[in-house]
């Protein structure tokens, strides 16, 4: 996911991990991560899909121990 704030079109990067949780779907599970980005409070915080963080090159710098990411530490 590519968040863009205003008209000069900056890109806003993952600041820190909140919290993680398995969404639990009929056939299937979803894991997901509360993320705070950049230049907004917790209040703003997003729920992403884990698989959206890792396969998108702009957050390549998230760092992810096996499938979890660490949770509370600035990214």
């Amino acid at each position: 996911m590519r968040l863009w704030e205003g008209s000069n079109q900056y890109l806003i990067e993952p600041v820190k991990i909140l919290a993680q949780e398995l969404k639990e779907l009929r056939h299937k599970s979803l894991p997901l991560v509360k993320v705070i980005w950049q230049k907004h409070g917790t209040e703003e915080a997003t729920w992403e899909t884990e698989e959206s963080m890792k396969s998108n090159p702009i957050y390549s710098h998230v760092k992810m121990s096996g499938m979890k990411f660490p949770i509370g530490v600035e990214l």
